[in-house]
């Protein structure tokens, strides 16, 4: 009984290590997995930090990229804006030197009074200006518009007796051709509601069209400046002399520039015309 006794004592004695043993083992385990598990969340966090380190300098690449190409943009806006002034003072400067060739001297306050006029159309312009494609562009359409609000209480007649009609169908015109055309719808528009309309007339008209035909992009196109109205028409007999000096020589003088082929026409009232080549318009 002693032996047995014995045994059974060794056999608990063997189980309760091996019992320890499976722990040891699992705790082994247990210990390894943690170890991988760390190594493994270490080269993940690392991962990402690579990689967001990564993202943040794209992203500050690409801001960068855009800050310069907004410097560009912008030192272009500066260049055009810059041209654009000029051009305008000096359009000014060539409709004044015009204007006072046809007036007779004494004529200052004339003079300063259509030099006034001049550059509130050209203000008005400012208005329509509008940055494309590295360069300065004008909604004609929307210029017209302004002048006539402006001007039409301005006419020889009562304002409610005259009906305006904007038929401006062009896109966006570059502004070194839209400045001097500027110039010519004003004077047109003003000799328009200054001259042509009879007092006892109860309906009168003033239309503007200019249209464009961009049927080659690769090369300037056609345009057609039109302004035609339904008033007494010019009368016969009248000096060439006496229409220079109301406007007509600056619209003249500017046509010229750009080779326009001007027409007047004085049938159920008066229609000035120019054709000419200009870039496309946008």
């Amino acid at each position: 009984s002693g032996v047995h006794v014995q045994q059974e004592w060794l056999f608990s004695f063997a189980g309760i290590r091996t019992w320890w043993a499976y722990c040891a083992y699992a705790l082994a385990l247990l210990l390894f997995f943690w170890l991988g598990k760390r190594v493994y969340d270490s080269y993940v966090i690392k991962r990402m930090a690579i990689q967001l380190a990564n993202d943040i300098q794209a992203v500050a690449d690409r801001a960068d990229d855009e800050m310069q190409e907004q410097l560009e943009l912008q030192n272009d806006l500066l260049n055009s804006a810059h041209a654009h002034n000029t051009k305008t003072l000096e359009l000014i400067h060539n409709c004044l030197s015009v204007h006072t060739e046809h007036l007779p001297e004494g004529s200052a306050d004339e003079i300063l009074e259509g030099g006034a006029k001049r550059i509130l159309a050209l203000s008005k312009l400012e208005d329509c200006l509008y940055y494309y494609s590295n360069g300065l562009v004008v909604d004609l359409r929307k210029y017209t518009d302004s002048l006539f609000s402006h001007m039409v209480s301005e006419a020889s007649v009562a304002s409610e007796t005259i009906t305006t009609i904007n038929a401006v169908d062009v896109g966006f015109v570059p502004v070194n051709l839209a400045s001097p055309l500027a110039i010519v719808i004003f004077e047109l528009v003003e000799n328009c509601l200054l001259h042509a309309f009879d007092g006892s007339s109860p309906a009168n008209y003033l239309q503007v069209t200019l249209t464009v035909d961009a049927g080659n992009p690769a090369k300037d196109c056609p345009y057609t400046l039109r302004v035609s109205d339904n008033g007494i028409g010019l009368s016969v007999g009248i000096p060439e002399t006496e229409f220079m000096g109301s406007g007509l020589a600056i619209v003249q003088a500017i046509g010229a520039q750009f080779g326009a082929e001007i027409t007047l026409e004085s049938v159920n009232g008066t229609q000035v015309s120019l054709v000419f080549y200009g870039p496309q318009p946008q």
